[in-house]
C-alpha cells in the first residue's frame, strides 16, 4: 500500500486540495 499525499495550492484566492494515492479522510461525528 502506497502512502498518500495531500497537495494544497492557492490560485487566485481559491484553495485547491488534491489527493494523491491512497488517502483516506475519516470524519468522526461522535
Amino acid at each position: 500500500m502506497e502512502a498518500g499525499k495531500i497537495l494544497v495550492s492557492q490560485h487566485d484566492g481559491t484553495y485547491v486540495i488534491k489527493l494523491v494515492g491512497d488517502v483516506r479522510v475519516t470524519l468522526c461525528t461522535t
